[in-house]
């Protein structure tokens, strides 16, 4: 769909024509810039994880070991029962 364009002269023509081009010429480096900056970022994602051992990450930063002091699913204290009142006791 081409938009509604009022009738140009020849010398706005040659204006817009200049335009546009200098417009394309920003978006051509402004997308040169882009794929350095992607380059960039994937090769970082091909980086190993930065942990203690391999940076200066400090160790609270680090990932958990997989397998902690204490069993997965293990029952938490869940505190003291309480006791049944006197008189539920025979007395």
């Amino acid at each position: 769909m081409v938009p509604d364009v009022p009738p140009l002269s020849a010398a706005e023509k040659d204006a817009l024509i200049a335009t546009l081009l200098a417009r394309v010429d920003e978006l051509a480096v402004r997308v040169a810039a882009l794929e350095v900056e992607n380059a960039t970022l994937r090769d970082k994602l091909k980086l190993p994880s930065k942990t203690p051992d391999n940076s200066s990450v400090p160790p609270s930063q680090g990932h958990k070991a997989s397998g902690s002091a204490k069993a997965k699913g293990s029952v938490k204290n869940l505190g003291q029962v309480a006791c049944s009142s006197r008189s539920d006791r025979p007395g």
